[in-house]
């Protein structure tokens, strides 16, 4: 069970991670604010799920 766990917590964090950098992209490209603000709160997402994979 911990193991799909982590599968699961690293599959979240990958994808949160890529769906961020087509925000960023598209934020940069637009300059809309709004997906700034998603890029950004994916990216913290990304980083909990990192920190959880490691520190566990």
């Amino acid at each position: 069970m911990r193991d799909f766990m982590h599968i699961l917590i690293a599959a979240f964090g990958g994808l949160s991670f890529l769906i961020a950098l087509v925000y960023a992209v598209g934020a940069v490209r637009t300059k809309d604010k709004n997906a700034a603000y998603i890029s950004i709160a994916l990216m913290i997402v990304c980083i909990i799920s990192i920190a959880l994979l490691t520190f566990r």
